[in-house]
C-alpha cells in the first residue's frame, strides 16, 4: 500500500533534554535555517549527524535552548507539547529557532486546542481486546499523538478532535485508502481500513501488532491507530515517494545524473533488504507477502552532491508472528501473492521462513534487471583516482523488458517466477554479466557471487535456500553490493517543511 531516511552531513548536533536524558524518546527534530528543515541522519555513539535541505543556507541564531517535537519521554511527565531539548557540538556557529507541536502552524487554532485538552481513555471492549494483544504502553512511553493516547476512540461528534490535516491521496484497494496527512508539521501515512463482516478490526489490527515489535531503521513505523465510525485507521511514519517498481523504472528512463544516483542507491538495498529481513526472521516473523510493491523507497536528499535513497518493508497485514521457533514451519493455508509466491506457498504445503527468501529473490532478480539496464555513461577511476574518462555503455539486450517476459514462458500463461525458474535463471545471469561488463575486473568474481546468491534464493527446493542472516552476512562484506550507513534504529521523526505563508 502506500507509504519514506537518512543521510550523513557535515553537522554534529548532540539532542539532550533538561532531564539529561531521552533515552527511549521518539524526537522529532525540527531545526530550520532559512526555513529549510534539517534532515536526521547516521548516528555514531552519542552524536547525531544532519544536513541542510539547503544546503546554502547560513543562519546564525545564537539561541542554545532549543524545542524539539518528542512524542513521549521515559523521564519526564511532559509531553511532546512542551518538550524541550538542548542542541551542542553545532559548528560554524550555525545556530537557529525550532518548531514545536505547540508552535507549529499547520493546523487551524481548534484542532491545535482540541490536541492539548486530554482525557482518560474509556474501558471498551475494543480497549480491552488492545490489552489483551498487548498494544497499550505504559503512558510515560506511548506515542501520544493524539492527546488522549497512542490507540484512541473517536465517536462521530468528535470528528473535529482528530488532530489530522489530509493532504494527498497515495493508494487505495477495495478495503482501505492510504493517505498522507500531518499531524503537526509531521508528515504521516494513515491507512484506514474498512471493517465490515468480511474484515474485521480484530483482523486489521494485526498488522499494528506486527510493526509495535519490530523497530528497525528498514520497517514502517506505527505511530498509533484510531476508531471512527465502522473504520480502523492506522498512522505509519515514513511517506515515501516511491514503491520499488516506480523507483526503478524511474531509474531506467532517466539518461541522466539523477540515474546514476538512485543506482548508487539501488545497489546498498540487497544489504539494506537482508538486513532487515534477518530481523523480522529473529523476532519469528514470517512477512508472507515480500514483493516490490510492499517495498518502499524515501528520497532522502542530497550528500556531497549525491541524492540518498532509503528502501523500507512496509503491508504486515498479512504477517504471522510466532512463539517458539518450532511453531515456524505450519502447513495452514493463507493468502499471498501468485507472482512472487514460493512453490510451496502456492501449494499451500507447509512452510517456514524460507518462503520469504524465495520471494526477496523475486525481487533482487528485479534489482539486478534493472541495474544492468541503467548506466549508458558511467565515469571509472583507477585507484590512483587517475581520471580515465568518460566511456559509455550502450546495453546489448533490455534485461528489465526480458525479465518480465521470461515470466510468461511456460504453457501455462503462470506469471510467477516459481514456474518459470529456468528462463529466470537465465535473465539474471545474463544481467550479472553485462552488470560485471560496465566495471573493472576487480568486480567479476563479486559479481558472480551476487548471481549465485540470488540464484540459490530461488531455489524450488526450500532446504537449499540460504537464510537470511547468512545473505546480510554476505552483503556486509560485499564491497560492490555495500550497505548503506544508517543505523539499524528506527528514524527519529521528521518535521515537514513550514509551508511560506505560515513561516512569514
Amino acid at each position: 500500500m502506500a507509504s519514506p531516511a537518512v543521510v550523513n552531513s557535515p553537522m554534529a548536533l548532540e539532542s539532550r533534554a533538561e532531564v539529561n536524558s531521552l533515552d527511549g524518546t521518539i524526537d522529532v527534530p525540527n531545526e530550520v535555517v532559512n526555513d529549510q528543515p534539517l534532515r536526521h541522519g547516521s548516528e555514531t555513539g552519542a552524536s547525531t549527524q544532519w544536513t541542510s535541505a539547503d544546503n546554502g543556507a547560513q543562519n546564525t541564531a545564537s539561541a542554545e535552548t532549543e524545542s524539539v517535537i518528542t512524542f513521549h519521554s521515559k523521564f519526564s511527565r511532559r509531553t511532546f507539547l512542551t518538550a524541550q531539548s538542548r542542541l551542542f557540538g553545532l559548528r560554524d556557529g550555525n545556530r537557529s529557532s525550532t518548531w514545536s507541536f505547540a508552535t507549529a502552524s499547520s493546523f487551524p487554532s481548534s484542532i491545535r486546542n482540541a490536541v492539548r485538552r486530554s482525557r482518560a481513555p474509556r474501558k471498551t471492549d475494543w480497549r480491552q481486546h488492545l490489552e489483551t494483544l498487548d498494544l497499550i504502553p505504559d503512558e510515560p512511553d506511548e506515542l501520544n499523538w493524539s492527546g488522549r493516547g497512542q490507540h484512541v476512540e473517536f465517536e462521530v461528534e468528535e470528528a473535529d478532535q482528530i488532530p489530522l490535516l489530509p493532504i494527498k491521496e497515495l493508494g487505495r484497494t477495495a478495503n482501505a485508502l492510504v493517505e498522507s496527512v500531518k499531524c503537526r508539521r509531521i508528515l504521516l501515512a494513515r491507512k484506514t481500513i474498512n471493517c465490515q463482516r468480511k474484515l474485521r478490526r480484530e483482523d486489521a489490527i494485526r498488522e499494528v501488532e506486527h510493526l509495535q515489535h519490530l523497530k528497525h531503521t528498514h520497517i514502517l513505523q506505527v505511530v498509533g491507530t484510531y476508531t471512527f465510525k465502522k473504520n480502523l485507521s492506522i498512522l505509519l511514519y515514513p511517506v515515501a515517494e516511491y514503491n520499488l517498481t516506480t523507483f526503478l523504472t524511474e531509474m531506467i528512463d532517466h539518461e541522466n545524473k539523477l540515474s546514476f544516483d538512485m543506482e548508487d542507491s539501488a545497489r546498498k538495498f540487497f544489504g539494506c533488504l537482508s538486513s532487515s529481513l534477518h530481523f523480522i526472521h529473529k523476532a519469528r516473523t514470517k512477512h508472507l507477502d515480500i514483493k516490490p510493491m510492499n517495498i518502499l523507497v524515501k528520497d532522502v536528499g542530497k550528500f556531497n552532491e549525491i541524492r540518498i535513497y532509503k528502501v523500507i518493508i512496509a503491508d504486515f497485514g498479512i504477517a504471522r508472528r510466532y512463539g517458539a521457533d518450532e511453531d515456524l514451519d505450519t502447513g495452514t493455508p493463507v493468502s499471498f501473492t501468485r507472482t512472487y509466491a514460493a512453490p510451496e506457498v502456492i501449494d499451500q504445503s507447509k512452510r517456514g521462513l524460507s518462503a520469504d527468501i524465495f520471494s526477496l529473490g523475486c525481487v533482487f532478480a528485479g534489482l539486478l534487471a534493472a541495474l544492468a539496464n541503467v548506466l549508458k555513461v558511467r565515469r571509472l577511476y583507477v585507484t590512483t583516482r587517475e581520471k580515465l574518462g568518460d566511456i559509455s555503455y550502450v546495453p546489448l539486450r533490455d534485461h528489465w523488458a526480458e525479465l518480465r517476459e521470461a515470466r510468461f514462458n511456460n504453457e501455462y500463461g503462470d506469471s510467477s517466477y516459481q514456474a518459470n525458474s529456468a528462463a529466470i535463471y537465465l535473465c539474471i545471469a545474463q544481467a550479472c554479466g553485462d552488470i560485471a561488463a560496465r566495471f573493472p575486473m576487480t568486480y567479476f568474481d563479486k559479481t558472480k557471487n551476487v548471481r549465485n546468491l540470488v540464484l540459490s534464493m530461488l531455489n524450488l527446493d526450500p532446504i537449499l535456500r540460504p537464510t537470511a542472516e547468512s545473505m546480510e552476512c554476505f552483503f556486509d562484506s560485499e564491497s560492490f553490493f555495500p550497505f548503506c550507513d544508517c543505523t539499524k534504529e528506527p528514524d527519529p521523526f521528521e518535521a515537514a517543511p513550514i509551508p511560506e505563508e505560515d513561516a512569514s
